[in-house]
């Protein structure tokens, strides 16, 4: 582990955190390419209708052999 996590990592707590990004893109005005070939109407530039952000907390319990992911808690957060 790199020197810099080893203070985030405790052995008596095995749970991490996932933050999830997500965008919803449309087609900009003008961006559809209409030349000869495989690429007509292939779309070259995009805009973002909408964006999402969220925080999940996962702990992991069972055996070494058979372990098993608990979603504690799980949150949409607000993008401001």
């Amino acid at each position: 582990m790199p020197q810099q996590i080893l203070s985030l990592l405790k052995a008596d707590e095995p749970r991490f955190v996932v933050y999830g990004f997500g965008q919803t893109l449309k087609e900009a005005p003008s961006s559809l390419y209409f030349g000869e070939g495989v690429f007509n109407r292939m779309c070259t530039n995009y805009q973002v209708k909408s964006e999402s952000v969220t925080r999940s907390v996962i702990r992991i319990e069972g055996s070494l052999t058979q372990p098993r992911a608990v979603v504690e808690s799980y949150n949409e957060l607000t993008t401001e």
